[in-house]
């Protein structure tokens, strides 16, 4: 009887654990077993077909099957959920039909004739003619404000300058935009294959950045002369030796320029340009030891002169400079002395 009940214990205890186990199993809906169901899902591709189809809109997108991209709207579509229903559905959509009013409203410039291809091309050329004369002679921009109406004035038959276009906003984008980045980068290449020398000099504005104008003296290949060019307008808030070297490195580095290549400098004769402990002469020194540094040629003729003159105003006790400041003043500021000098060199 024992045995029996124990038996019977047992089996009540086995069969509530079991329907524990299955009460504890989370229930899973429809949707979260479908991946178990044994149905393939399939993504829909691009088909070459539609290219001929939509020739209008469509093209292929490379590297992306399951799109195609719009030419009206600019942007890829996808096309996986149903293939080309979903192309149609998109040609039917309300933002593809704006944009294609938009487009159909866009008035359309006709330059099939020879002749106007040929007037773009001659007014063009003229107006960049005009923007590197302004740069040649270094005028104020604003003076291509004027130039347009002065050309039909002077030209009133040409129908170049009656196409002529150019004031101020667009001169300078040609100037910057068009003429600079080929001139400037013809000059980087040959930089980078030959030897330069630089030269760097600071402006006496209060702004509040000082230019500092980086230009740079090499032979050119082309024209087989030694030529000055400018190189970039090296901007600093700072007119320490630091600051005016690292903007220099900075422009050279960005076209990849070499230290190797500069093989002189030319600068002020002032302690942050040549000083001996902590100048652009040290930093320049640390990165090629070989460039020559070659002071102001005005400033060396002017500490020549005064030297040369104290030492002989110690010799004979006469100051050839203060005589010639006297005589400067003595014929500046008087015509009659002028004329009275001139009087004198005609005679003799």
């Amino acid at each position: 009887m024992a045995d029996s009940t124990e038996s019977e214990t047992e089996a009540e205890s086995e069969t509530n654990d079991e329907n524990e186990v299955q009460t504890s199993l989370p229930t899973t809906s429809r949707s979260s077993c479908r991946k178990f169901t044994g149905a393939a899902r399939y993504k829909s591709t691009f088909q070459n077909e539609w290219t001929v189809k939509y020739k209008t809109f469509l093209c292929q997108v490379h590297g992306n099957i399951h799109a195609f991209y719009c030419n009206v709207c600019k942007k890829e579509v996808s096309v996986k959920h149903q293939g080309e229903r979903d192309v149609i559905r998109h040609k039917d959509g309300e933002d593809h039909k704006r944009w294609e009013r938009s487009l159909r409203n866009q008035p359309i410039l006709n330059l099939a004739t020879s002749s106007t291809n040929t007037l773009l091309f001659n007014t063009s050329k003229a107006e960049v003619l005009a923007a590197k004369f302004i740069v040649e002679h270094n005028l104020p921009i604003s003076v291509s404000d004027h130039l347009g109406p002065l050309f039909r004035q002077m030209f009133p038959d040409s129908t170049i300058a009656k196409n002529y276009a150019s004031a101020h906003t667009k001169t300078n984008c040609r100037i910057n935009d068009a003429i600079a980045p080929p001139m400037q980068q013809e000059l980087v290449s040959q930089m980078k294959n030959g030897p330069f020398s630089l030269a760097i000099d600071g402006s006496s504005d209060n702004d509040l950045e000082k230019m500092n104008p980086l230009t740079v003296c090499i032979f050119d290949i082309n024209t087989h002369k030694v030529e000055g060019r400018f190189l970039d307008m090296c901007s600093a808030t700072a007119s320490t030796a630091q600051a005016i070297y690292d903007k220099m490195n900075e422009v050279l580095n960005k076209h990849d320029i070499p230290w190797d290549y500069c093989v002189g400098m030319s600068v002020d004769n002032t302690s942050v340009n040549v000083g001996r402990h902590n100048s652009i002469k040290t930093r320049v020194e640390d990165a090629n030891d070989t460039v020559y540094f070659m002071g102001c040629p005005c400033h060396i003729l002017h500490n020549t002169a005064f030297y040369g003159g104290k030492a002989f105003e110690e010799i004979v006790n006469f100051s050839a400079d203060d005589l010639c400041v006297d005589i400067l003043y003595w014929f500046e500021h008087s015509s009659k002395r002028k004329n009275l000098l001139i009087g004198l060199e005609n005679e003799n």
